[in-house]
């Protein structure tokens, strides 16, 4: 066994994908990874969904001042010339 794939099973379950999404609010400048499109897409949604509960007074300070959203990706995507962190989903990886 690698040791990515130790760190992988040893920390498997530790947190889960709304905490990330959660995460992604507050600093939202990243890229999330999915194992495929299909769940980046449901990603994606789930964020969106997060964000329109936000506090009314969030949505307003991103109304008047804007708002960054995280990139939702497959494994597939290429990452050369983002500079963002990586965020890689649970299921993404194992």
């Amino acid at each position: 066994m690698t040791k990515l794939e130790e760190i992988i099973r040893t920390t498997r379950a530790t947190g889960n994908t709304t905490w990330i999404l959660q995460s992604a609010i507050e600093r939202p400048n990243c890229i999330i990874v999915s194992r495929n499109m299909q769940q980046a897409k449901h990603l994606e949604q789930a964020y969106k969904s997060l964000v329109s509960k936000s506090a009314w007074y969030k949505k307003l300070w991103w109304k008047w001042f804007g708002r960054k959203n995280p990139k939702f990706v497959s494994l597939d995507f290429r990452f050369e010339g983002y500079r963002l962190p990586v965020i890689f989903d649970n299921g993404a990886l194992f």
